[in-house]
């Protein structure tokens, strides 16, 4: 994290000069992380497959829906369009979020457009190094949680037309030039490559001090098949996509009940025939992303190719615009099951009627310790 302040200055001023000189910070070198899930053996001497039932661990189990359902948002991107401005405030920590009191990120961000397959495609890469630092209140405010963590991420963004037709790069924010007012025929081929380290300090009761590692490299393949604009506003506009395709390989570490280390392959995937439909809106002068709604869809993981969660999507609203990925409404149906496939648990992601997320049981119980993952900074600022 303090590594990561020295280079703030310089990124800062990169940012400032950026849309007058393309200026670009590069975290590291274009090609990703090759990641490859270290074996069971490698999560802790603790773990061990053939006796850990990942279903009856409520902090493993909030770690996975954290994991898959920010997954999902990473596989539905487009252009999120962060303005320049609010960019250099998140770095410095000035923006105050909903319950949330930032201490700053600080990193780095590299973008570079150029013609692909022939100048039939356009191909964005982007690299990003993010330590973030932030606090906020947790277990219904009884507890408050101090977040440290780390993201390096490397995408790749394949924008073409199914109709033909040419597409190019926007020189000025080395991003494709899209118009996400008429999107119909856009098709985003995406790959991903992250690697997230984070500590989370608990106080309260309990009180913990967690460690968590998410690993995951990706694909997936989004298309706007629609220019309706009946659902559009004075203020914004509303646009529907599809994630047609989705493949991820994932590894989750973390601190599970009895701060025992955990340690899980994960694997995620859509049955074929159902893609994930999101409706985005987005401003109608800075085009920026205010929300997305996940409107249906269903996603399958696999853990460790025993145990299996399944999420369902209901027209839940995440909101963009708090920089948090806050749920606004809507629900998503988790099901977990064993390792012979039978249903152990069901859960509910949504709202609360005064604000803030929960997980509850089948019971309408709060998962105990849950705390919903902010969205990835860099995919604000792509």
């Amino acid at each position: 994290m303090k590594s990561n302040l020295n280079g703030v200055y310089c990124t800062l001023l990169c940012a400032a000069l950026f849309q007058i000189s393309g200026c670009i910070i590069v975290a590291r070198q274009p090609g990703g992380t090759s990641y490859t899930p270290p074996s069971n053996g490698d999560a802790g001497t603790a773990f061990d497959p053939t006796r850990f039932d990942f279903y009856r661990d409520d902090r493993v189990i909030g770690g996975l829906v954290n994991l898959i359902h920010g997954d999902v948002l990473t596989s539905a991107a487009d252009q999120s369009k962060i303005p320049l401005s609010d960019f250099v405030n998140l770095i410095l920590g000035k923006l105050d979020r909903e319950g949330y009191l930032e201490d700053g990120d600080a990193g780095s961000v590299g973008k570079t457009c150029k013609p692909w397959s022939e100048g039939r495609s356009i191909l964005v890469t982007s690299q990003a190094n993010v330590g973030r630092r932030y606090q906020k209140k947790i277990n219904n405010g009884n507890s408050t949680g101090l977040f440290e963590m780390e993201v390096n991420s490397y995408s790749e963004r394949n924008w073409s037309r199914t109709d033909g037709e040419s597409i190019s790069c926007d020189k000025s924010v080395n991003d494709a030039k899209i118009n996400f007012a008429s999107p119909a025929g856009t098709r985003l081929e995406l790959s991903y490559d992250r690697t997230r380290p984070e500590t989370r300090k608990i106080t309260g009761s309990p009180k913990i001090t967690a460690f968590k590692t998410v690993k995951a490299k990706g694909t997936s393949v989004v298309t706007w098949s629609s220019n309706d604009s009946s659902e559009d506003t004075k203020k914004t506009y509303v646009r529907t996509s599809a994630i047609e395709t989705k493949e991820s390989q994932c590894y989750l570490s973390m601190l599970g009940e009895n701060d025992v280390d955990r340690g899980m392959d994960v694997s995620i995937s859509m049955p074929g025939g159902t893609p994930v439909v999101i409706k985005t809106e987005r401003d109608r002068k800075t085009n920026m992303v205010v929300s997305k709604t996940i409107v249906s869809g269903q996603v399958n993981s696999t853990i460790d190719r025993r145990g299996k969660m399944t999420i369902t999507y209901k027209n839940l609203k995440v909101n963009f615009a708090d920089r948090s990925c806050s749920i606004g409404s809507g629900t998503a149906s988790i099901v977990v099951y064993d390792e012979k496939r039978a249903e152990v648990k069901t859960l509910t992601l949504g709202s609360k009627s005064k604000g803030g997320r929960s997980l509850k049981d089948s019971s309408g119980k709060d998962l105990d310790g849950f705390s919903l993952d902010r969205c990835d900074l860099e995919d604000l600022m792509n």
